[in-house]
């Protein structure tokens, strides 16, 4: 007997906006974005969380908003 449990978490950009300050690593525009996160366990949703983040629009790094 196989047992198989099967784990999925997605994440969707609900909102964007520009914001002040340029990215440490290259130079891009930051962004606010609203992100959320949907977990799943054998297909059914299970979690859904919303985040605020600071994003750079270029290459993606993440950093701390206040």
């Amino acid at each position: 007997m196989v047992c198989c449990l099967v784990c999925d978490e997605s994440r969707k950009v609900v909102r964007s906006r520009p914001t002040n300050g340029i990215c440490t690593n290259c130079g891009g525009s930051l962004s606010a974005v609203r992100v959320r996160n949907m977990f799943r366990l054998c297909f059914v949703p299970v979690c859904c969380s919303h985040k605020s983040r600071v994003m750079c629009s270029r290459c993606g790094a993440q950093y701390r908003s206040h």
